[in-house]
C-alpha cells in the first residue's frame, strides 16, 4: 500500500481508535468507498480493521472495531490449494437507523494471508462484488456491501458472509467461505 493512500483522513481516525487499545498499531491498508472505509492496521501480534463512516463529510471514529491475532504460520506457501487464504478473519459493520435499527445493508472486510502465486482476491454478496490486488507480502485485504441478515426470532440480525474467490497467475480461481 502506499504512503499516498495511507494519507486517507480515516487513516488517521482508526489509528486513535486502535492507539487506545494498543500504540504499537500501524496503519497498513485502507479501502475507502463513498461513504465508509476500512482501516488495516498491525501490531507485532494482532490484525485490526476499523470500520470509518463519513457522516455529513467527516470520518468518524466508530462505536467499535474488530480484530485478530495475526496468523502465525511459518512459510508463506508457493502455490494455492484448496483453503486460498490462511489467517483469514472476517469483520463487518453496518450502521443504524433513525428508529435505532441496523439498516438493510452493511460493509464486511476480509483478511488473510495468500500464497505467491495469487493475483488477486475477490469477494461477492449478494448485493455487491469487489476486487483488490494481493500484497506483495501476501496481504489479502478487501470490502464489499452486503446485506443484514434478520432471524426469524427477531435476534440481532447477522452479516451476510460473501464467498471469497483468489485468482492465481495459473488461471485459477479458487473459492473459500468464512467459517
Amino acid at each position: 500500500m502506499s504512503a499516498a493512500v495511507l494519507q486517507h483522513p480515516a487513516v488517521a481516525v482508526a489509528t486513535g481508535v486502535a492507539h487506545s487499545v494498543d500504540t504499537a498499531m500501524v496503519p497498513v491498508a485502507v479501502l475507502a468507498r463513498d461513504e465508509i472505509a476500512a482501516v488495516l492496521l498491525e501490531s507485532p501480534d494482532h490484525r485490526l480493521v476499523v470500520f470509518v463512516p463519513c457522516e455529513d463529510g467527516n470520518w468518524v471514529a466508530p462505536g467499535m472495531s474488530g480484530g485478530t491475532r495475526l496468523p502465525t504460520e511459518g512459510v508463506r506457501e508457493r502455490r494455492t490449494g484448496d483453503t486460498p487464504l490462511t489467517g483469514v478473519s472476517g469483520r463487518g459493520f453496518c450502521g443504524i437507523g433513525p428508529s435505532g435499527e441496523p439498516l438493510e445493508l452493511g460493509w464486511f472486510a476480509v483478511t488473510g494471508r495468500a500464497a505467491a502465486d495469487a493475483t488477486e482476491v475477490a469477494l461477492i454478496s449478494s448485493v455487491d462484488k469487489a476486487t483488490e490486488v494481493i500484497g506483495a507480502d501476501g496481504l489479502a485485504f478487501a470490502l464489499v456491501r452486503t446485506r443484514m441478515i434478520r432471524s426469524e426470532t427477531g435476534d440481532i440480525p447477522m452479516f451476510e458472509k460473501p464467498e471469497i474467490r483468489v485468482s492465481t497467475t495459473d488461471g485459477r480461481s479458487v473459492p473459500m467461505r468464512l467459517p
